[in-house]
């Protein structure tokens, strides 16, 4: 009977030691009516004479932080039945430095921002060109409230306004992420580039380049590459939007649709990427570098304008073929000469295969590894084969 009661009493302890463990798991939880859930942010650096600030601080430039946050009471109905309210609400604040700006907005707002949920994160262009990109995320990459898998853009102007563009009933930040994930529908926009792999670039003062977003007569559009060099971490130009799709081959990484324009018959065409294989081979003898690029794409027949009397005709697929190869050439050349002629970067990671295949070389050559790629010599071979045009390409 007393070796029962023993058990008994033991099995209440524990259960009692589990449930208090159970319970104070949450102790640091806040209730979600008192925090503003944030979706997206921007800095921008702006003159005294935007704040609005006299005296002493005449002269001086501020960071401007904005912060999008959710307004779940806007995003029904009023119970009256009027018209749906702004589903979101842009806190916007000052200071010398991110820290203090952000610290502001708890002087001024109720509800503080809760960056967990924060999808999207905007650079201003004259932020990202003045300052050092990790001194501006620093606040970021050190603290458990922002996670690093939210997306990074470069705007070509004011971030604050992109957060700004209202279409329907759409919360502009969660506009911006949607729209970036349809990188796999188009070769003109980068794939998906979180915070954490932009630290780990910066960590490593490799060069890199960032989507780049401008406001263009009251649209948002996803216009090209934002490059940033390595050793300085700031912004230093922009690819175009076609030399994005040079730099996407150039990686591996190309989708969506490719559109060629055929002189001789002059009617385009265009072709979807089905898969894409590329190997880089680095050489190095003496003190010159050199890269073999060979570039293997699989692609379907999407849209001619041109139609023959037979499209499975062998003559004909190879010369589509061909015209294929010389676009991609085209474009492949055009990012490579700005790149090596004009900034003077690698934003390929040409780094990452030198470094793979001649790992003692790369420790003479990592700290100026930019100026010695931009004198490399690069070959590039393309090859492409299209796979598909079915029935739909027998005689019409």
């Amino acid at each position: 009977m007393d070796r029962n009661h023993s058990w008994k009493r033991l099995l209440f302890i524990v259960i009692s030691i589990g449930s208090l463990i159970t319970v104070s798991g949450c102790w640091d939880s806040r209730d979600i009516e008192d925090i503003s859930l944030e979706v997206a942010s921007s800095f921008d650096m702006v003159d005294d004479d935007t704040v609005g600030e006299s005296g002493d601080e005449q002269g001086k430039s501020f960071v401007e932080v904005t912060m999008q946050c959710t307004v779940p009471q806007q995003s029904e109905e009023n119970a009256d039945g009027g018209q749906k309210g702004k589903a979101y609400k842009n806190i916007v604040s000052r200071g010398r430095t991110v820290m203090e700006a952000i610290r502001k907005m708890s002087l001024e707002e109720s509800r503080p921002p809760f960056g967990q949920h924060t999808k999207i994160v905007l650079i201003g262009e004259k932020m990202a060109r003045l300052m050092n990109l990790q001194g501006v995320l620093s606040l970021y990459l050190h603290t458990y409230e922002i996670r690093p898998s939210a997306n990074i853009l470069i705007s070509k102007g004011i971030g604050r306004h992109l957060l700004e563009v209202t279409r329907n009933t759409d919360i502009p930040g969660i506009r911006l992420q949607r729209i970036y994930q349809n990188h796999y529908k188009t070769n003109g926009i980068l794939p998906l580039f979180t915070i954490g792999q932009t630290a780990s670039k910066m960590a490593s003062d490799a060069s890199f380049l960032l989507q780049a977003v401008k406001l263009e007569k009251g649209k948002v559009l996803f216009d090209g590459g934002a490059v940033i060099k390595g050793s300085s971490k700031r912004l230093i130009g922009f690819l175009t939007h076609e030399e994005v799709e040079g730099l996407n081959w150039l990686t591996g990484q190309a989708k969506g649709i490719v559109q060629v324009f055929d002189k001789e018959k002059r009617q385009n065409f265009a072709v979807e990427i089905k898969s894409i294989e590329r190997t880089v081979t680095p050489y190095i003898n003496g003190n010159k570098i050199s890269f073999d690029v060979n570039i293997e794409g699989k692609v379907s027949l999407f849209e001619t304008w041109h139609i023959p009397t037979d499209l499975l005709n062998e003559d004909h697929v190879k010369s589509l073929e061909k015209l294929v190869e010389n676009e991609v050439n085209r474009l492949v050349h055009l990012t490579l000469h700005k790149m090596q002629k004009k900034y003077k970067v690698d934003v390929a990671d040409f780094r990452d295969q030198f470094r793979i295949s001649y790992p003692i070389q790369w420790l003479e050559l990592k700290n100026k590894w930019d100026d010695h790629f931009s004198k490399a010599q690069i070959n590039t071979k393309v090859n492409i084969r299209i796979l598909d045009h079915g029935e739909r390409g027998r005689t019409m």
